[in-house]
């Protein structure tokens, strides 16, 4: 079980904190493709590196593009119920540039909280 780092911005951190995201979706870059199921994630807050939650890798899928893996679940378990595909497609943009996303494929992280 190997241990892996990323920062979340504070809404889905607390999202996750919360237990309602349980997907999280990143490019399938390099530091992606050493993750395995049952590794664990230490989530920390961007902006409060004190703040900080820990989960288990319990599945991968990769997908070509956010908007299939976005369309392949139930968009609560991704972000929350206000949310649309169109505002998560926006922050995605907003994270990864369009030439860093047409290089890789997208990701979906099935996550479960440890308990700490």
């Amino acid at each position: 079980m190997i241990g892996h780092e990323m920062k979340l911005n504070k809404e889905p951190f607390e999202w996750i904190k919360n237990g309602t995201k349980i997907i999280e979706l990143r490019l399938f870059d390099e530091k992606r493709k050493s993750l395995n199921i049952g590794d664990t994630i230490k989530f920390t807050e961007r902006d409060n590196q004190n703040n900080y939650i820990e989960v288990t890798i319990v599945g991968l899928i990769k997908f070509k593009t956010f908007d299939e893996a976005i369309s392949s679940f139930d968009i609560k378990l991704i972000a929350n119920d206000k949310t649309t595909k169109k505002d998560l497609l926006k922050l995605i943009d907003n994270i990864y540039t369009k030439e860093e996303q047409d290089k890789y494929e997208k990701l979906a992280i099935l996550i479960e909280k440890r308990h700490q």
